[in-house]
């Protein structure tokens, strides 16, 4: 198999890049030789844009090393998923921490200077408290330690679950973070974890709330003890679609001149920690006719337990003379049940290795903004720019072009300052790995800044946008 490793090397113009992760020889080989003996045009297909070869080694070391990545062969494919073509571009992370009896152990992480994913598995050592389990990105933060940007350097933050293995009890989630400033190779920080929603669901009905239980008539309401008025229970009693066993109990006017919608959550479900919200719209805006946009710009909510009962109260400013003006929406909202929220301190020390990255130099101005550089890795691009009030590029279009005449369209990231008194930075994410050698251009809008032997070159503005 050497032999055949080099010849598929001097095909693709590649070196071997070595695997970041620890992997099983034997087991790797087995899946190195399937595609080494796929057809020429599938082997092509999938080092498309010339990913380096490491990306076959380290789809199969993802697959098949558990111990590398995650405790469970069932978590190592939902990894290898969610890394899927930018595994290369990932690096192996080791670090723990215990609390609760829930270990978090950090596996995995993808960044480069503007964006950061980090990888980590939840294990419940003593029982089994994971499987439904939600963790917020306002329950987890991913501080690292950025020279150069604002205090914390970070501009969003979010998380996502991606698996579970019911026989292990561990969970895999992901961490995102958008940096405010420019991170080095090498940068240390800090996953923290504070609060695991272990019963929490999200839930979105399939249906606008029936609009013709809706009459002109007051309804009964009562005042809790801590003072707020809602409805009495029960009277008008419907099933919601889609809604994870809420049903609506009363819904219609009150004598306090607003509109009351009463729901009843399912057995064990925390009012207090639930989260309801639906729109009511005016009718006469949505014809164009005038009026306000949305009857929520003074929305109420509460939730509140009565005899045993948990029930849930929004409410918005509108009486019965506005009920033909009245448009109901669907309802979303969440639902944490009680007794399942794990609140504790898990701090995971982490060490980020970036991706490649070029920063390539840029004048010129767009609208208000001067063009400083830019900065291209296999996993985005990132302009840097400044401007006197502000404004930013990240509203325009970038579209990036490559040599063999793709245009790929990245999807917006994230845009904001660089410290008080730093640049603006704006991001896109490409949606799979490029070749940073295969780029001929970039263009923002309008103008079109082409790219050559690492350089920028004139700039010029296009006719029409790209498509």
């Amino acid at each position: 198999m050497p032999d055949r490793l080099k010849g598929l090397e001097r095909e693709l113009g590649l070196p071997a890049a070595p695997a970041p992760f620890p992997m099983d020889a034997k087991a790797i080989s087995r899946r190195v030789e399937a595609t080494l003996s796929a057809r020429p045009k599938e082997r092509k297909l999938y080092m498309r844009h010339k990913v380096r070869l490491a990306a076959v080694l380290t789809a199969a070391a993802v697959a098949l090393t558990g111990t590398a990545l995650a405790v469970a062969p069932a978590l190592s494919e939902a990894l290898q998923k969610a890394l899927g073509e930018f595994a290369p571009y990932a690096q192996a992370m080791e670090g723990t921490a215990v609390d609760q009896g829930i270990q978090v152990k950090v596996v995995s992480a993808l960044a480069d200077g503007t964006s950061v994913r980090v990888y980590a598995e939840l294990t419940d050592l003593t029982g089994d408290r994971l499987e439904h389990a939600v963790i917020q990105s306002m329950d987890s933060y991913l501080k690292l330690d950025i020279t150069g940007g604002s205090e914390g350097s970070g501009w969003a933050f979010g998380s996502e679950k991606l698996g579970y293995d019911p026989e292990t009890k561990t969970l895999l989630y992901a961490f995102d973070r958008y940096n405010g400033a420019l991170m080095a190779d090498g940068t240390a920080g800090t996953l923290y974890i504070d609060t695991i929603r272990g019963g929490y669901t999200d839930f979105e009905t399939e249906e606008a709330l029936p609009q013709n239980l809706l009459t002109n008539q007051l309804l009964k309401t009562r005042v809790l003890p801590s003072g707020e008025t809602v409805l009495t229970p029960g009277q008008t009693p419907a099933e919601l679609a889609g809604a994870e066993g809420v049903r609506l109990s009363s819904m219609g006017f009150a004598a306090d001149g607003r509109l009351h919608i009463l729901f009843r959550l399912p057995k064990g479900a925390d009012p207090e920690k639930s989260s309801f919200l639906t729109n009511v719209y005016s009718k006469s805006w949505r014809e164009g006719d005038g009026g306000d946009q949305t009857y929520n710009r003074d929305w109420k909510r509460v939730g509140f337990t009565e005899n045993g009962t948990a029930y849930y109260e929004f409410s918005v400013p509108a009486g019965p003379e506005n009920l033909d003006d009245i448009i109901l929406t669907p309802i979303y909202g969440s639902m944490e049940y009680t007794g399942t929220r794990i609140e504790g301190d898990w701090q995971v020390p982490v060490t980020i290795r970036k991706a490649e990255e070029r920063t390539i130099p840029l004048n010129g101005t767009i609208d208000h903004s001067t063009l400083q550089s830019m900065v291209l890795s296999p996993l985005g691009v990132t302009l840097v720019t400044t401007s006197p009030d502000f404004t930013g590029v990240g509203g325009y279009p970038l579209a990036v072009y490559l040599a063999d005449g793709t245009v790929l369209h990245p999807q917006r990231g994230f845009t904001g300052p660089s410290g008080v008194d730093g640049p603006d930075l704006a991001r896109w994410d490409f949606r799979e790995p490029v070749d940073l050698d295969q780029i001929t251009g970039v263009s923002l809008g309008y103008w079109m800044i082409p790219l050559a032997n690492g350089g920028a070159g004139e700039g010029y503005w296009l006719s029409r946008l790209p498509e």
